[in-house]
């Protein structure tokens, strides 16, 4: 798997039982940001309680990372455009780079549901909170951390770089 346009990593010399992958881990920070109507976690209550009040709705969808598929997840959809950019101003600007409110949504929540783990799955109610502070600027994806996995008999290690990867591929090649 090659993300975000990043080279695919080298073949090691014996392609059917070792396999080397490029995994992205999205990650999400929290930023210091008060949204315009002053304090966020009233914002925040208020925004779940009626979010028609601010110009959109939660869907409810799945969404899917590396062929698994979440369970029922909310995704944003905007209901009025002029209600919308005057609670979140620059929101929709901001994802017109090639994306689209959806797009980032579904990014929010599919990294909730599937960094968490199979044991500790968010719910409804957690995911919402999470789109809100999205849409509040409260919490932003940060960079993409790259990972390398080489899969030797089915099984995949984690290496922080190519080169990791590679000296690992030679290694249990030569094995």
């Amino acid at each position: 798997m090659v993300a975000h346009g990043a080279k695919p990593a080298t073949t090691a010399p014996d392609a059917d039982s070792v396999q080397l992958a490029m995994c992205v881990a999205e990650l999400s920070t929290v930023t210091q940001f008060t949204h315009n109507m002053g304090d966020p976690m009233l914002d925040i209550s208020a925004i779940l309680a009626k979010p028609e009040d601010f110009g959109f709705t939660f869907l409810t969808e799945t969404v899917k990372r590396d062929k698994q598929s979440s369970g029922p997840v909310p995704l944003i959809k905007i209901t009025s455009v002029d209600q919308f950019e005057k609670n979140f101003p620059g929101v929709i600007l901001e994802t017109e780079d090639g994306q689209s409110i959806r797009v980032n949504s579904q990014r929010v929540v599919r990294d909730a549901w599937f960094n968490g783990g199979k044991d500790h799955r968010p719910s409804q109610d957690e995911l919402k909170t999470r789109l809100v502070r999205w849409l509040l600027k409260i919490e932003q994806p940060s960079e993409p951390v790259v990972k390398y996995r080489v899969k030797i008999s089915g099984e995949w290690l984690e290496f922080n770089s190519q080169e990791e990867a590679d000296a690992a591929s030679e290694e249990l090649s030569e094995e």
